[in-house]
């Protein structure tokens, strides 16, 4: 396990931080159940950081450094 850790993806189906989670695409792996810290609407990039087995995810927002 831990092999989609740093994989990059886009949320498809928003999350709702504490409330619930949502859907994030991962290219050429698929979509999977995506939970996170705060709520993230759809198109938002993420980067997985923790795999929870069952095709579940923790996923943080992607944030541009200036």
């Amino acid at each position: 396990m831990n092999e989609l850790v740093g994989l990059q993806g886009t949320v498809t189906n928003p999350t709702r931080g504490a409330d619930g989670p949502g859907e994030v695409e991962l290219p050429l792996m698929g979509v999977f159940i995506a939970y996170s810290d705060e709520a993230l609407a759809r198109g938002t990039a993420v980067v997985v950081y923790e795999e929870m087995g069952a095709r579940r995810l923790r996923v943080a927002p992607i944030r541009e450094v200036n």
